[in-house]
């Protein structure tokens, strides 16, 4: 308590003494005092305390500013160095993201570059075909233009002689390509009549080749290949009269001996073993038991004849087809497995006469090697090359 509190006395009566009267006005001031300082002091804290406790406050206070303060440096330094980590994090990512970007416009345009090389060097290949093709073109042209000049200057006889010579190439075309030796007879006849009508003894050594071609050509013994298919079409035509066997039955049939035959027992009992024995005399007068040693051939179903012959005209136009491609393996090929069917599937009564034609066939070669033509051409070639033909002035 602070010193004035001390002094003052405890009963606010005791100055006044008895004098009611005079107290009146004072009392009435000690209240009034009492409840200024009431009113100021609320708590009844002394002075001295409510300063210190003021001063707690303001420094509580104080340090309360200072921890936000240094909590929201903190913060703010946290969040910085975060967004400091993200800027380097997405300067790295862009880093990343150019250079990828370089790389691609790099590949991109050795791309182009390898696209615009390739579409040259197609371009180069084009335009060496089209000009290797002009090349023979111009060739072509220029060997064109020697025959017509050499034409223009042919005589009369050059032309026979070149028209001969035509004559001769078509014979070895025809008997080459086609193998029609009629036609190449005819052209080579034809050939040597010109050159008889030339009459040039220079001319003699072609003439004399032509005509040991025509004579090879007549001796050479060619297949008729016509009449061939048309013999393998008559087969064809008549398949419809054979007639399919299958093993079915024996051929032989042999009788049992006489003595295997019980003979019959007389009707002098009624007891059950004589009717047994009456009744096996009666079925062995009408029954017989054959034994069979070999098989013997049957009639076979409708649909497998038809089977059976539809299998041979496959076989047989399979070999005409051979004769018109000029396949001679092929054509002996089928004719043998047409045999073999026909020994297998068919009695041999039956189809003896097709075996004899089909085995005609086989023995005849369809491609036999065609003679060799072309000395005649060889020879009249070099006789108007060497200019020795006297009548010939140009070849």
């Amino acid at each position: 308590m602070s010193e004035p509190e001390k002094n003052k006395p405890d009963n606010p009566h005791s100055e006044t003494g008895n004098n009611p009267a005079r107290n009146t006005t004072p009392v009435q001031d000690t209240h009034s005092k009492s409840s200024s300082v009431s009113k100021k002091n609320p708590l009844n804290v002394p002075r001295g305390g409510l300063s210190l406790f003021a001063l707690l406050i303001a420094g509580l206070a104080l340090v309360i500013g200072g921890g936000g303060v240094g909590t929201g440096y903190w913060a703010w330094m946290q969040f910085n160095n975060q967004l400091n980590q993200q800027r380097m994090s997405e300067k790295h990512q862009l880093s990343v993201i150019f250079a990828k970007l370089n790389a691609t416009k790099s590949a991109l345009s050795g791309l182009a570059s390898r696209e615009a090389l390739s579409i040259l060097q197609t371009q180069q290949t084009k335009m060496g075909q089209q000009l290797r093709a002009q090349q023979q073109m111009l060739k072509t042209l220029q060997q064109d233009i020697r025959n017509v000049q050499q034409q223009a200057q042919r005589t009369p006889e050059g032309w026979k002689i070149a028209g001969i010579e035509y004559l001769l190439r078509v014979a070895r075309y025809r008997l080459d390509l086609i193998h029609d030796y009629r036609g190449a007879i005819t052209a080579l006849k034809a050939a040597n009549r010109e050159l008889a009508a030339l009459a040039n003894p220079n001319l003699l050594p072609a003439r004399q080749a032509l005509v040991k071609e025509i004579i090879v050509l007549r001796a050479f013994h060619h297949p008729d290949r016509i009449g061939i298919m048309l013999e393998l079409t008559q087969i064809v035509d008549h398949l419809g009269a054979l007639t399919k066997v299958v093993p079915e039955l024996t051929s032989q049939i042999h009788l049992p001996p006489k003595n295997m035959i019980k003979p019959t027992p007389s009707l002098t009992s009624g007891s059950m073993h004589t009717i047994l024995n009456d009744i096996w005399a009666s079925l062995s007068k009408n029954i017989i038991i054959r034994y069979h040693d070999e098989p013997v051939l049957g009639m076979a179903a409708i649909s497998s004849q038809i089977y059976s012959n539809q299998v041979l005209r496959l076989r047989l136009e399979a070999a005409s087809l051979a004769v018109m491609n000029d396949d001679n393996n092929e054509f002996h090929l089928q004719i043998q497995a047409a045999l073999a069917w026909l020994k297998k599937h068919y009695q041999p009564q039956a189809v003896s006469p097709i075996e004899v034609e089909l085995k005609k066939l086989d023995q005849i070669n369809i491609s036999p090697p065609p003679p060799k033509l072309g000395a005649a051409l060889d020879l009249l070639k070099a006789t108007s090359s060497s200019g020795s033909a006297s009548k010939i002035s140009v070849p």
